[in-house]
């Protein structure tokens, strides 16, 4: 690789962390965990992007649990809220809201529960895990946008 591409390389990969640093998520495909009260660890992916919508940066973060060997199952969150030790969020499902709160761990993943509006002694808690795109999948990335 030359030095003019190296240079180019860097550049993208710093933009990349001042767009982190903006927005407070890198936007990617995340892995992670869902753990119902009731149930093991299933499987988890989250596909996080930004999108610009008259001049104002939109954040959606859709979640896929995947419940083998029956289809996987897909969540928009909602309510999103950023802050720079933590995330809040909402899991609308058809007869119920879960309220997420998950906080970020020493490594850059978040860790966190959701508790039901159906619960309200709180006994039966999901936890969730998301871990973020490495490193090497961000310098992938940055060498696709260059060719």
């Amino acid at each position: 690789m030359s030095f003019n591409s190296q240079c180019v390389l860097l550049a993208l990969m710093m933009s990349a962390a001042c767009s982190l640093l903006a927005y407070g998520l890198q936007q990617g495909d995340w892995s992670g965990s869902y753990t119902p009260y009731h149930s093991s660890t299933l499987d988890a992916w989250y596909e996080i992007r930004y999108s610009d919508r008259e001049g104002d940066k939109q954040l959606s973060i859709r979640m896929t649990i995947d419940l083998e060997p029956r289809a996987n199952f897909t969540y928009l969150l909602e309510d999103i809220v950023i802050d720079t030790d933590k995330i809040v969020f909402k899991i609308k499902k058809s007869q119920e809201i879960k309220s997420c709160k998950l906080l970020v761990q020493e490594n850059g993943d978040y860790l966190g529960q959701c508790q039901s509006d159906i619960d309200a002694e709180g006994k039966h808690l999901t936890e969730i895990l998301m871990i973020p795109p490495s490193a090497t999948d961000k310098q992938d990335e940055a060498k696709e946008e260059m060719e």
